[in-house]
């Protein structure tokens, strides 16, 4: 399902605290349908600011621009030098696994 062109767009896949497997539909699919509208910016936004957000903005980059997994998190991970930033397992298990 495409995102209405200049809509403002609010989803939350899942709250702080937890995320199963089986729940990472969620922001892939979202992540897809950004992608689709590939001339917009993008805003991404989530309450730490360092996983949810992050998770995103990996799948966004390597579905549009065809980056590797090593190198979008290098790239994310330079970006907010905190050590909290892509930490979440969950999230960058998939995000290595990500074809």
């Amino acid at each position: 399902k495409a995102v209405p062109m200049g809509k403002t767009v609010h989803a939350c896949f899942y709250q702080d605290g937890g995320c199963l497997p089986e729940d990472l539909h969620l922001p892939i699919d979202m992540a897809k349908a950004l992608v689709s509208h590939h001339d917009k910016k993008i805003l991404l936004s989530c309450h730490g600011g360092f996983n949810r957000s992050a998770f995103i903005a990996a799948l966004i980059l390597m579905e549009r621009h065809g980056m590797k997994p090593s190198t979008v998190i290098d790239l994310i991970q330079s970006m907010r030098p905190n050590g909290h930033t892509l930490s979440n397992t969950l999230f960058l298990n998939h995000i290595r696994s990500y074809k």
